[in-house]
């Protein structure tokens, strides 16, 4: 369900985000457009911001589902207002916050995916795959619909409904922040903000300048050649699940030496060669994002957080580069422009060589290394070792991960306290342990067994 709600959301993203555009060019000077996309972007990066702050405050399935229908249902309203308004300081507001709105969602989107599939080694292909699908939908809904207001409203819609009756209940099990979750690996998370941080910047040396050739209608944004993204997305999404993700850095940081080329690709003659290199790089540069911050949020104290940490931090970037590149690329040229993609390319090397690989997500004390490295396996092998039920390890997954009382893990089961109090009964009898505590000493002791 989490790839599904991944591709959904995706889907209903670019729509909003393409509607924002076209009608920012219609009310809009070319010089402004870039401006409207900048605060549109920096909106969704600010929300998915948002997302982990409010599990903060509010973490419990009421709060979450009321938050989500509310992200929703701002979402719709702006959307119809982006569409209908005419007004063009009405139709910034509503874009903005429709964005918001977005990126509020978006936050959900990648906590439950990062939680569906902790530990699982297809998390890749799951994100490729469905990213894929939602840009095949948006070239559909592109090229047969005259109007983009509907398909865009009944995919909001959808993703919404996903998210707020279809809950995952791995991020139930594993979401919730608690004094027993690691420390959160400070190094690996700084390389993984520097690594988006500066690909987001060397992807935007060319995104500027072609969304200001857009909205001055020398060029068409959208067309077949957008296929190549799909292309790369899938591609990158394999990529990602091999050698546990050691390939994807390496992968990634391979094809942007091809963007060094973009620059020079610029003119109206090579235009589709540049966005068809340009849309396939760019698969592995959002599956280098979304995968690595998905596999690392599991690992931290504040995995609602760090979930959308890459979307945010490459929405943030882009919002304070996208406006003045097509002004140096007016001035500098394709050559300057070329230059500087070389000598981010050069940064980006250090950075990835430092980045652990991926069987190192989550840091093990000192004088532990024999312990399992994920805490997930050892929880599998533990619940299968004492023959617990699919429902108990359920519950099991709660009293060892979590802080909850007997009715919160009840509430977040969707199942009674009474009913909940006999899995715990169980689960004791069957570990051969009197207490929470009990179980949680003998999970740990066992754990850490050679």
């Amino acid at each position: 369900m989490g790839a599904v709600q991944f591709g959904v959301f995706f889907f209903a993203f670019m729509l909003g985000e393409t509607m924002v555009n076209d009608q920012a060019a219609r009310f809009f000077t070319p010089q402004m457009v870039n401006m409207v996309y900048a605060g549109g972007i920096a909106c969704t990066g600010l929300g998915c911001l948002s997302f982990g702050l409010v599990q903060k405050r509010w973490n419990t399935p009421v709060a979450r589902q009321a938050w989500l229908a509310a992200a929703g249902a701002a979402a719709m309203a702006c959307g119809a207002g982006v569409a209908l308004l005419h007004e063009p300081g009405w139709l910034l507001a509503a874009s903005f916050l429709m964005l918001l709105s977005f990126g509020y969602m978006g936050g959900a989107v990648h906590h439950a995916l990062s939680m569906a599939f902790a530990g699982r080694d297809t998390m890749g292909r799951a994100v490729g795959i469905s990213a894929a699908a939602g840009v095949l939908l948006q070239y559909l809904v592109q090229s047969l619909a005259q109007d983009m207001t509907v398909p865009f409203m009944v995919s909001i819609g959808l993703s919404i409904g996903l998210l707020v009756f279809f809950p995952n209940r791995p991020m139930e099990q594993l979401g919730t922040p608690n004094a027993s979750r690691p420390e959160t690996n400070r190094r690996h998370a700084a390389c993984l903000i520097v690594a988006t941080a500066l690909l987001t910047i060397l992807l935007s040396l060319n995104d500027g300048v072609v969304v200001s050739m857009h909205a001055s209608g020398q060029v068409a944004l959208f067309g077949p050649v957008r296929l190549f993204y799909c292309l790369g997305l899938i591609l990158a999404g394999f990529v990602a699940d091999r050698k546990q993700r050691r390939l994807l850095p390496i992968s990634t940081l391979f094809m942007q030496l091809f963007t060094i080329l973009l620059p020079a690709l610029l003119g109206n003659a090579l235009y589709h060669s540049n966005m068809a290199l340009m849309y396939f790089c760019s698969g592995f540069y959002v599956i280098f994002f979304t995968v690595s911050f998905l596999a690392f949020a599991p690992d931290t104290k504040d995995p609602a957080l760090w979930a959308s940490m890459g979307r945010a931090v490459r929405s943030l970037t882009t919002a304070i580069v996208v406006t003045p590149i097509p002004l140096l690329f007016a001035r500098f040229g394709s050559l300057g422009m070329t230059a500087l993609s070389c000598l981010l390319v050069a940064a980006l090397l250090p950075v990835v060589w430092a980045l652990p690989d991926g069987s190192q997500h989550r840091p093990l004390p000192e004088g532990q290394a024999h312990k399992p490295a994920s805490r997930e396996a050892h929880q599998i092998a533990f619940s299968e070792k004492y023959r617990l039920t699919p429902r108990e390890q359920e519950v099991f997954a709660r009293l060892i991960s979590t802080e909850e009382s007997i009715q919160q893990i009840a509430e977040g089961l969707y199942i009674s306290r009474r009913t909940c109090q006999r899995h715990i009964t169980a689960i004791y009898e069957k570990i051969g342990v009197r207490s929470r505590m009990g179980l949680y000493q003998l999970f740990v002791e066992e754990q850490g067994k050679p």
